[in-house]
Order: structure tokens, then C-alpha cells, then sequence
């Protein structure tokens, strides 16, 4: 499951584990430290999965833009079907955009 943490929760994971560290050394009880984590860790797979839903969704979107554009450009006559290429071109860059951020997202 990917997970996407703040700087701010990646700075308190680290302090968390050095504080378990701490507590390791002297057989202290970490219960209330695994809460922590476990607290962080659901907020981090909870936004992880939010983002991917909107990654999937813009990349979705984006396929679906590139062919109506060029349903219009087949069906574009004169002055219209150059203005219609440029619209697929433009869409199609948005389209690589987005697969990239997916594939970035998704390693």
C-alpha cells in the first residue's frame, strides 16, 4: 500500500524511533509509541490511497480528452482542423504528464 507522509510526520517518525530506541535499552514500555506510529502510519496510507485514487482519475481523464480531441480533428474542415490538431497535441501532452506522475506515483 503506498503511503505518503508530511515532512512534519516524517520528522516525528524519525523522533519516534529514536525515542523506541531509547526505551529499548532499558526495557521500557513502548505501547504508547506503537499507538503513535500506528496513528501515522494509517494517516499516511490514508492519504497515499487518496492520492492515487486522484492520480488514476486525472490520468483517466486525460485519455478521455485526447480522443474526443481527435474525434474533433477527423471530423474538423478547413481553419477548424488545424486549431484541432493543436487542441490533440496540447491534450496529449497533459496526457504524458499525467502518466508520468501515475508512474512516479506507483513504483
Amino acid at each position: 500500500m503506498y503511503e505518503s507522509y508530511t515532512p512534519r510526520e516524517n520528522r516525528k517518525r524519525v523522533g519516534l524511533t529514536f525515542r523506541a530506541i531509547r526505551r529499548g535499552f532499558s526495557d521500557a514500555d513502548m505501547d504508547d509509541l506503537e499507538r503513535k506510529r500506528d496513528r501515522l502510519v494509517a494517516s499516511a496510507q490514508d492519504r497515499g490511497t487518496r492520492e492515487v485514487e486522484a492520480t488514476l482519475g486525472e490520468l483517466e481523464r486525460c485519455r478521455n480528452a485526447v480522443a474526443q480531441a481527435e474525434a474533433r480533428w477527423r471530423t474538423a474542415k478547413g481553419p477548424d482542423r488545424s486549431a484541432a490538431r493543436k487542441r490533440v497535441n496540447d491534450e496529449k501532452k497533459a496526457l504524458k504528464h499525467a502518466e508520468h506522475a501515475a508512474k512516479t506515483l506507483l513504483r
